[in-house]
């Protein structure tokens, strides 16, 4: 769990430094799984996850609402791959190489 932050399932509204950006819920919780599951805490480069839109996430590329692309190599990323990786169904280049 997040302090302050509620995460529901479905297509929301965020507002980001305005102007307003969709993101598809999925796609948004399977990037926190990733985090959590993988010593997100410990990652070398950690900027801007779990705060804001995921599209200004270091490491995480979108295209519209959806994640296409995910480079964490080298990132001291630990731990088994979530299964949640799975509902990034837009992706087309991933990265989680050491």
């Amino acid at each position: 769990t997040l302090p302050g932050v509620t995460l529901y399932s479905g297509n929301y509204v965020v507002i980001v430094n305005e102007p307003i950006i969709t993101i598809i819920a999925s796609d948004s919780l399977a990037l926190v799984a990733i985090y959590n599951q993988m010593g997100g805490a410990s990652w070398l480069n950690k900027t801007n996850w779990l705060q804001g839109s995921p599209s200004t996430w270091f490491g995480v590329t979108t295209e519209g609402t959806r994640v296409v692309g995910l480079n964490l190599n080298g990132n001291n990323l630990v731990g088994p791959i979530p299964a949640d990786l799975g509902n990034l169904n837009a992706l087309r280049v991933i990265d989680l190489g050491s």
